[in-house]
């Protein structure tokens, strides 16, 4: 039996709520006192997730200490994703912020990842925090 001392929580909870146009998930963790504490696995003690309501697409994702304030886990505190769904090009841009919401590099090295659909070729950008390019992947699918 794990005991809440070695997780870090005794209690884990899930809470929805909606605006007109977003859908916020948080999920946070306390200690047996009720207290928000850091989960040692997640190294956070709330998530904060909001979603488009009518697309269902997650905008952005935030990462929160027991003191309620922003707390950078793998390098960032916030990640903010935006579309563009032009027919000819499809594309998704994330972008990651530190505990003082200013462009940061995650632990895997970038700052901004953009996924380009174009047809059946998608193309993934890395870019650094401050937008300099770091390398590309091209996928294709494979016909048999």
């Amino acid at each position: 039996l794990i005991s809440p001392s070695q997780l870090g929580y005794a209690r884990v909870e899930t809470k929805e709520k909606n605006t007109d146009d977003k859908r916020i998930k948080i999920i946070s963790y306390f200690d047996a006192k009720g207290q928000l504490s850091v989960c040692k696995s997640t190294k956070y003690a709330k998530r904060e997730t909001i979603y488009d309501k009518g697309t269902g697409r997650k905008l952005s994702e935030s990462t929160f200490g027991a003191d309620g304030s922003p707390i950078e886990v793998d390098g960032y505190a916030k990640v903010e994703y935006k579309y563009n769904e032009k027919p000819e090009s499809r594309s998704e841009t994330c972008t990651y912020y530190n505990k003082d919401l200013k462009p940061a590099n995650n632990t895997d090295g970038y700052g901004i990842m953009v996924t380009r659909s174009e047809g059946n070729e998608k193309t993934v950008y890395f870019y650094d925090s401050k937008g300099r390019t770091l390398k590309s992947i091209s996928h294709k699918p494979v016909t048999l």
